[in-house]
């Protein structure tokens, strides 16, 4: 927090996170950076050539390396959007969620004037989130250093989940040591 969001794969049968990080530059933009942890596909998968992502990020083209990628999706072409997608296949018609995203955040403008903003019960992470952004800033003014600076933190432990479980299971043991999914993908798992 606040730079990090980890984003659950849950179509995965093995797990994992899409790790997002957005840095401020100034008030208006960010650089976005985007980081993938599945263990037991970089394990499996990987080493014989069949982890292959058409695709390397929210709307760019791979170029078959990291660093900055060329991003193919704006406003200005519509998030090309497909109406025949969207009249038949999905309700937004953009393909992918990172581009949906983007569609819904920058439409937006870069400042959004909240003030008419009436938050209900299904935005309470939302509200969450905002909470603890503003505790934050309000205790670094203060001199407490945020907890992610803390060097004794074991940040391997830190995984999102989500998934359809049973209604008698505990939804809290999801994305902990005893989440039933990762216990099946532990031991293949080295740090």
């Amino acid at each position: 927090m606040p730079l990090f969001t980890y984003v659950p794969q849950p179509y995965l049968p093995v797990g994992g996170d899409s790790c997002i990080m957005m840095v401020p530059i100034d008030d208006n933009t960010y650089w976005r950076y985007g980081m993938d942890m599945k263990p037991s596909i970089r394990l499996t998968q990987t080493d014989a050539g069949l982890y292959d992502v058409p695709d390397f990020g929210p709307g760019t083209n791979n170029t078959g390396r990291g660093g900055v990628q060329e991003r193919t999706v704006w406003a200005e072409n519509d998030y090309q959007i497909d109406r025949e997608k969207q009249r038949n296949q999905s309700f937004t018609g953009i393909e992918g969620i990172a581009q949906q995203d983007m569609a819904v955040t920058e439409s937006m403008g870069s400042i959004y004037d909240r003030k008419q903003e009436h938050l209900g019960t299904s935005d309470r992470a939302i509200i969450s989130m905002r909470r603890m952004l503003i505790k934050a800033a309000k205790d670094l003014a203060n001199g407490v250093e945020p907890k992610a600076l803390d060097a004794s933190a074991d940040y391997r432990s830190i995984r999102s989940a989500e998934r359809n479980i049973e209604t008698d299971a505990d939804w809290r043991l999801l994305g902990t040591d005893a989440d039933p999914m990762w216990q099946a993908i532990a031991p293949q798992v080295t740090v």
